[in-house]
């Protein structure tokens, strides 16, 4: 048990979250999604040589009432980032670490109101701020336009729990993404792609964080020739 409670797997009130996240880690996609209440979907599709994420988002795009992006973490690093960067600016740091280096947790989380939410989706949408992938990584371009429907479909509610889970709760969330993003009339939607293997433990994580938010977030398998 010490070693345990070293890890962090149990405390004096038995398992942790991330007691409860190892015991599935190891579990299959299936056991997995079924634990955290995950929809879980398989489509036959040929890959012929291409990212299994680039095929779904091609197959998914048929549908021209929702806007798909393969965006992944950078969900976090851009979308997110872009929101936070200025109230880094503000208490004069230049990295999340430094918020509980300089005990900085509440009033990092304090100025993370509606109004500055609202005012910095504007300042992007005037600055005509857009994601390109400059990586190489395949992820897909958003302009402005689509890049402004999805905060305002995301909303303040949900960035503020990110903002709280990672800067009052000590829970990095920069890892463990869905693959694609949907974009329509009634919000946003979320894909995980998978060709069989299992749910990561960022995705152990954050998964039920998006869920528990009111967002829809889907796991699909893709099976099929890789030809």
């Amino acid at each position: 048990k010490k070693s345990l409670l070293i890890e962090g797997v149990v405390d004096d009130d038995g398992l942790t979250k991330s007691g409860e996240m190892f015991l599935i880690s190891g579990q299959g996609v299936r056991a997995q999604c079924e634990k955290l209440g995950l929809s879980l979907s398989y489509i036959e599709l040929s890959s012929q040589n291409r990212k299994i994420e680039h095929v779904l988002l091609e197959h998914l795009s048929a549908d021209r009432d929702t806007k798909w992006f393969y965006i992944e973490n950078k969900f976090y690093g851009f979308i997110f980032m872009s929101l936070i960067k200025p109230i880094f600016i503000h208490l004069g740091i230049n990295r999340s670490s430094c918020v509980f280096e300089n005990d900085l947790e509440e009033e990092f989380i304090s100025c993370f109101t509606p109004s500055y939410f609202d005012s910095r989706v504007e300042s992007i949408e005037l600055q005509n701020i857009f994601f390109e992938d400059r990586e190489g990584n395949g992820y897909s371009r958003i302009e402005t336009d689509n890049l402004i429907g999805i905060y305002k479909a995301v909303g303040y509610e949900f960035f503020k729990k990110m903002v709280v889970f990672e800067f009052r709760d000590n829970n990095p969330c920069n890892i463990g993404w869905p693959d694609l993003i949907g974009l329509d009339n009634s919000g946003i939607k979320f894909v995980e792609v998978k060709r069989g293997d299992n749910l990561t433990s960022g995705q152990l994580y954050n998964f039920p964080l998006i869920k528990e938010l009111g967002m829809q977030l889907d796991v699909c398998v893709v099976r099929g020739r890789n030809r």
